[in-house]
């Protein structure tokens, strides 16, 4: 990962869909909205603070309840990794916290983070082609308008998003401001 005030790059040696080559890297436009940079510089600080900061590591580690580094038994450097399995009870407490456990009639789980964005770029009339590239999936793929559409009609986007009452980084938004 690498921070430039306008946004942020980030590099996936392999995804889910793409198992071979190189990797590929993507920019990440910061927004007003997301604060993707404020956010990314503070998690870098964090792992400085917890001597984990190393440039070739992965940026997401496990961490404890009380964020020292976590160890795992199959891991060989503690706080190394963070687990598929572990992304996915985060992502389902979260949704748990907020009251949304369920979109549609489906589990929130961690593929939510996968078919979301997806959902929210077909909703915005984003042509396949265009999601097939941001959601790294083949070129003549169709699982974007199929496996990965999940749409909500049950809610408006103008509406409250109702993640907003789950806490960042175990405190809310505000007080995240103040700090």
């Amino acid at each position: 990962m690498r921070v430039v005030d306008t946004g942020v790059w980030v590099f996936t040696a392999k995804t889910k869909t793409r198992r071979k080559g190189k990797g590929k890297w993507r920019f990440i436009r910061d927004r007003a909205d997301l604060q993707v940079v404020r956010r990314v510089r503070a998690w870098i600080a964090y792992l400085r603070e917890l001597g984990a900061d190393a440039p070739n590591l992965p940026f997401f580690r496990a961490l404890t309840v009380k964020g020292a580094l976590k160890g795992r038994g199959n891991a060989t450097v503690r706080g190394l990794h963070l687990s598929g399995r572990a992304v996915n009870e985060i992502v389902k407490k979260r949704a748990a916290a907020a009251g949304v456990e369920y979109i549609n009639g489906l589990k929130v789980t961690s593929h939510s983070l996968r078919a979301g964005p997806n959902t929210d770029l077909k909703r915005a009339k984003v042509s396949l082609s265009d999601r097939n590239e941001a959601g790294d999936w083949g070129a003549r793929s169709t699982l974007a308008d199929t496996h990965n559409d999940r749409p909500d009609d049950t809610t408006g986007l103008d509406e409250k998003d109702p993640l907003d009452a789950v806490p960042l980084f175990g405190r809310f938004a505000e007080q995240v401001e103040e700090a």
